[in-house]
């Protein structure tokens, strides 16, 4: 996956087990691992997305300190086996307070649930 939008370059990354699609209690969690270039000075992020070739709301999961001060990693839910240290996910990064510089690449997971299976 190539996506060029307004100075950014988007590339999935790593094994294709990283990045995936699962369902989720009747909707789909989204594991995307990806690398994203910044090509424009001064850029901050104001929020992801994801576009489906179906029409489905896609929640990013929350940084793990705002639902829990003793949590340090994302998890989808108890019952999915797989948690993410917060340094290798990208869904804190999303902040307009918070610039990056030209040529900077954030790696990382992007970690999110849809509203449909």
């Amino acid at each position: 996956m190539k996506k060029s939008s307004s100075g950014l370059l988007v590339y999935q990354t790593g094994v294709r087990s990283e990045t995936c699609a699962f369902n989720f209690f009747g909707g789909t969690g989204y594991v995307l691992n990806l690398i994203i270039t910044i090509n424009l000075p001064h850029f901050a992020i104001a929020g992801f997305g994801l576009e489906l070739p179906w029409e489905s709301y896609v929640r990013w999961l929350d940084e793990p300190e705002e639902l829990n001060s003793h949590l340090t990693t994302y998890r989808f839910d108890r019952s999915y086996p797989f948690e993410f240290e917060k340094s290798q996910v990208l869904n804190h990064l999303a902040d307009v307070r918070r610039t990056w510089s030209r040529g900077k690449s954030l790696v990382g997971y992007l970690l999110g649930i849809g509203e449909r299976s």
